[in-house]
C-alpha cells in the first residue's frame, strides 16, 4: 500500500473517531504508518506475521512500536509465559465494522468483509456510541417537526405534545 493511501486511510478513520477507543486507535494509525514510513523499502517483502500463531507476533509488534507491553510471567508449575496489555487485532476488526456502517455499507456487505456468519455477532462488533443515539434522536425530532401542521406556534414534538395534553384535559 502506498504512503498516500495509507494516509487516506487514517483520515478516513479519524473523521470517524468519536469516542476514546476510536481517538486510541486514531492516534495508533498514526504511530504506525510513521513508523512503516521508517522502514527501508528494500526490507518491505515478506510476511509481516507468523502464520503459526499471529496473537503472539502481533502483541511482540505491537509491543515493539509501543501500542501495547508483553510481561514476563511464571505459572505455579514453573511454566514461562506473557502477559499482554494493549491493542488487539480484535480491536480493528470493532473500528472496521463501525467505519463501514458509518460509511454507509449495507450490513450484508458489511458482515462479508468482517467475516461475519450470523447478524447477532456482527451486532455485538457493530459499536453505537452515545453519539450515535444522540444523531438519532435529532433526525427523528427533526422529521416530526416536518409532520406538524404550521401556523399554530408549535415548534416541536415536545411542544405539540403538551399542546395535545392541555387540549385533552381543558376538554
Amino acid at each position: 500500500m502506498q504512503k498516500r493511501q495509507r494516509l487516506n486511510l487514517a483520515v478516513v478513520r479519524e473523521r470517524h473517531a468519536v469516542n476514546s477507543e476510536f481517538t486510541f486507535i486514531r492516534s495508533c494509525c498514526h504511530s504506525v504508518l510513521a513508523m512503516l514510513d521508517e522502514v527501508p523499502v528494500t526490507k518491505r517483502e515478506g510476511a509481516v506475521f507468523d502464520a503459526t500463531n499471529l496473537r503472539v507476533s502481533w502483541e511482540q509488534a505491537c509491543a515493539k512500536c509501543g501500542l501495547g507491553t508483553r510481561v514476563e510471567m511464571k505459572s505455579e508449575a514453573g511454566n514461562r509465559f506473557f502477559k499482554y496489555q494493549g491493542l488487539l487485532v480484535h480491536d480493528l476488526r470493532r473500528s472496521a465494522v463501525r467505519n463501514l456502517r458509518l460509511a454507509g455499507t449495507p450490513e450484508d456487505v458489511a458482515m462479508r468483509i468482517s467475516g461475519h456468519k450470523t447478524r447477532a455477532i456482527f451486532s455485538r462488533y457493530n459499536i453505537v456510541s452515545t453519539d450515535d443515539i444522540s444523531e438519532a434522536m435529532r433526525r427523528v425530532e427533526a422529521a416530526a417537526a416536518k409532520m406538524l401542521p404550521r401556523g399554530n406556534g408549535v415548534t416541536s414534538v415536545a411542544q405539540a405534545r403538551r399542546k395535545s395534553l392541555k387540549a385533552a384535559v381543558g376538554a
